[in-house]
């Protein structure tokens, strides 16, 4: 886990879900954690033992294996809430539908390197669930953070983005560092995106710091501009 950024008293760390970079991002302060798309992680393990958290709110960016490997595994560690929008509910239920049944067939489209990997990842079919599910816009307080988090589809259907104090803002996949949106997943839509999605992130402001789903952390206005 490797600290990335500072809101207010609460400090914000990442890891990432080897191949292919996916971070999940955890804001602790305390013995208290907002865990966003979490992954099988020794290192997450180690991180709540040494900081004594046994309850966590999770959330969820979109259904995608790669960003939901590690709910199972959290809820054996701790007391935790899982939120996501009401189509990524449904979606996680199935692994076709999040991926992890076709994930090796998915990424040996990569390079050769990534294919090794993702080879002896030996993903199986994987399913988790939503204690919480929510349609348009989700406001909520977490400690004296306040959360929004918005349906954002294009990347997927399920997809959503997640501000906090209008100050910085998880994108998921909906925005990445170093690679285009992809959208030609099943559940994604080109045209979904850049009608709805992209001017929601337009209208946010641009100096905000943006954390995407894939890639390190950058100012928000950079990541549109190269996106």
């Amino acid at each position: 886990m490797k600290f990335v950024y500072r809101i207010s008293d609460s400090f914000i760390y990442s890891s990432s879900f080897e191949p292919i970079d996916s971070r999940m991002y955890v804001i602790h302060r305390k013995n208290e954690a907002l865990i966003i798309d979490p992954i099988i992680e020794d290192s997450l393990d180690d991180f709540l033992e040494r900081n004594s958290i046994n309850r966590a709110q999770v959330l969820l960016t979109h259904e995608h294996y790669d960003h939901i490997s590690g709910v199972n595994r959290l809820r054996e560690l701790t007391d935790c809430k899982v939120l996501c929008s009401a189509s990524c509910g449904e979606r996680i239920l199935d692994p076709r539908k999040n991926l992890s049944q076709y994930f090796t067939a998915l990424f040996g489209l990569q390079n050769e390197d990534v294919r090794l990997k993702v080879k002896e990842m030996d993903v199986q079919p994987f399913r988790c669930e939503a204690d919480q599910t929510f349609t348009g816009i989700l406001e909520l307080n977490w400690l004296d953070h306040r959360v929004s988090i918005q349906e954002t589809p294009g990347h997927s259907v399920g997809s959503v983005c997640i501000l906090i104090d209008n100050q910085i803002v998880f994108t998921g996949d909906s925005l990445t560092n170093g690679a285009p949106v992809v959208t030609r997943l099943p559940g994604g839509n080109r045209q979904v995106y850049r009608s709805v999605t992209l001017p929601y992130l337009q209208g946010l402001p641009q100096d905000i710091m943006a954390f995407p789903g894939h890639g390190d952390i950058e100012v928000l206005g950079n990541l549109l501009k190269r996106s």
